[in-house]
């Protein structure tokens, strides 16, 4: 699968080496039950990306029928801004945000068999499909964003800001995942177990998925970094701006420097997780009480 994304330009060469060694780790511990998930995050959040960014890509620099393009437009940061530079695929650095945390749950079950760490798992990828949904769809609004901290008006695609169609999307996205974790569970017994109640699971899968896109919106508002271009004044998440051919190097602005949009993403696929495990273990309780 690694492979196949990487030949799709889904993926970089160090992203489908993340790619892989994270799907190795799910489905050598987690088995196939713990792998489909992973793989319906991936194929749909790669989809909504591809989608979006030919959306969002000016007509005029779109390859006319027949032509040899070579894909749509990079952007620069969430905003979708075109960078001028050819999509390549998410890097390693990106997968392993996304993923680690999900990789980690898995390991930890293995180790320490809990049925919590079933609902870790699938709160955080539930965390990364709902932050990707959100990000991807959230574009289809036909009112600006808000800075979800202050309410105030905000550009599309600003690290921090919501809309209701955004959130809309992000909380189907979280739901899929978690529906679909809870189903897998249920048939495929992952990690060897027996598998944990199924609703309680999907619910637990859920809400922590959508509880960690609120975080990740939370971060991006307060301490993630910004980076402003000194030649064209756009603010953006990159060191580099490409508004000029080989690009430009951009000035922090804003935020923690340590916090960029791969630490942010981590730390939302982390508080998705453990938001699902504390609710899986509430909700268990209730329902054995």
């Amino acid at each position: 699968m690694a492979v196949a994304a990487w030949r799709a330009r889904a993926l970089t060469v160090g992203g489908a080496a993340a790619a892989g060694l994270i799907g190795l780790v799910v489905f050598g511990f987690g088995g196939l039950a713990a792998a489909v998930p992973l793989l319906v995050f991936f194929v749909t959040g790669t989809g909504l990306t591809r989608w979006s960014a030919r959306r969002l890509r000016p007509a005029s620099a779109r390859p006319a029928a027949g032509a040899a393009g070579r894909g749509p437009k990079g952007r620069s940061d969430r905003g979708g801004q075109d960078t001028g530079s050819d999509v390549r695929g998410r890097r390693a650095s990106q997968v392993a945000a996304n993923g680690a945390v999900a990789a980690a749950a898995v390991l930890g079950a293995a180790l320490w068999p809990d049925p919590a760490w079933a609902a870790a798992y699938g709160g955080a990828v539930a965390a990364a499909a709902a932050d990707t949904w959100a990000t991807e769809l959230g574009v289809l609004s036909k009112r600006p964003p808000v800075i979800i901290t202050t309410g105030r008006p905000a550009a599309p695609g600003q690290s921090g800001a919501v809309s209701a169609p955004g959130t809309g999307a992000g909380l189907a996205g979280a739901v899929l995942i978690g529906f679909t974790w809870a189903a897998a569970a249920a048939l495929g017994q992952p990690f060897g177990a027996p598998p944990p109640a199924a609703l309680p699971l999907a619910v637990a899968a859920a809400a922590g998925g959508f509880l960690g896109m609120a975080a990740d919106s939370v971060l991006g508002a307060t301490v993630q970094v910004r980076f402003g271009c000194p030649a064209c004044g756009a603010e953006t998440e990159g060191p580099v701006h490409f508004c000029r051919p080989g690009g430009v190097r951009t000035e922090p602005r804003r935020g923690w420097r340590a916090f960029n949009n791969d630490t942010v993403n981590f730390t939302a696929t982390l508080a998705g997780a453990a938001a699902a495990a504390a609710l899986f273990r509430l909700l268990t309780r209730a329902v054995g009480g």
